[in-house]
């Protein structure tokens, strides 16, 4: 009888298994975002100049003033957001302006009046820290240029003087603190700004009086609200209204040759309509 071999059958061969876990890593560093807004403003002024020792027919008294023109001027800004600090830039361009009547008064008696028109440009460089959506302080640097352009006198008994158009331009250099907050609301919320201001540097001239260039202290204090609408995660329409009240302290009497002027003690208060439109990204 033969022997029969019996081939065993191999069973599985062992086998390595390999387990691919993904791996998420996490960008570490700051998160940065940008924010730029481009808006539409009309703003309406009240100045006022006061002189308490003006001289006129050897009688010393005060002179008042007082106009209320307007001018229309574009705003704009760019912020970057690292984290919570914030860097930003914003600006105000007058383009359109309107010419009001200036009155003066010399111890309550009509004096002069004048056309005038008023603008105001600036730049403000600034950064703030984000301590909540409520909570967010600024502070920066703000360089201004005002100009007020005059023409058009008349004396007390309505008569044309014989006088040129008088531009004063005031430029300054100032320092500023903010705080601003906004709604917690993804759509539809409300934000405010408070804002004080310190001249560090200011320099008038009038090109109707060559060679004086004046400078005074003062102070700028502002507080604005706005109602906002965001129509898209990146997008919103905003509507604001604002107050602000600047003042310069004005100078003492200075002579040069043949002339003596000096620079009024002055306020302007801006009442201002923005409707404007924030993008982010």
């Amino acid at each position: 009888m033969g022997i029969a071999a019996v081939k065993k059958k191999a069973g599985p061969k062992p086998y390595l298994e390999i387990v691919t876990q993904e791996v998420i890593v996490e960008e570490v560093g700051p998160r940065f975002r940008y924010i730029g807004e481009i808006g539409l403003a009309a703003d309406s002024l009240g100045y006022q100049e006061h002189v308490p020792d003006y001289v006129m027919n050897n009688v010393t008294g005060k002179v008042d003033s007082n106009a209320s023109p307007s001018f229309m001027a574009l705003r704009g800004g760019w912020e970057m957001m690292m984290d919570r600090m914030v860097f930003g830039l914003r600006s105000i361009l007058p383009i359109v302006k309107t010419v009001a009547k200036e009155t003066w008064k010399f111890n309550n008696a009509n004096m002069q009046t004048n056309d005038l028109s008023y603008t105001l440009t600036t730049v403000d460089f600034y950064g703030g820290y984000l301590f909540s959506k409520l909570l967010e302080p600024l502070g920066g640097i703000r360089i201004a240029k005002g100009e007020q352009v005059r023409e058009n006198f008349y004396d007390q008994n309505n008569v044309r003087q014989n006088i040129g158009k008088s531009t004063e331009t005031i430029t300054s250099v100032n320092l500023f603190a903010d705080l601003r907050g906004q709604s917690e609301s993804r759509q539809i919320g409300f934000g405010y700004l408070l804002e004080g201001l310190m001249p560090l540097s200011v320099s008038t001239t009038n090109d109707l009086m060559p060679g004086f260039n004046f400078s005074a202290g003062g102070y700028t204090l502002a507080i604005s609200g706005n109602i906002y609408y965001a129509f898209s995660p990146a997008n919103l329409i905003k509507g604001e209204i604002g107050y602000t009240l600047v003042h310069y302290n004005g100078t003492d009497w200075v002579t040069q040759g043949a002339q003596r002027a000096k620079w009024p003690t002055n306020d302007t208060q801006d009442l201002s309509v923005v409707l404007g439109w924030v993008y982010s990204y």
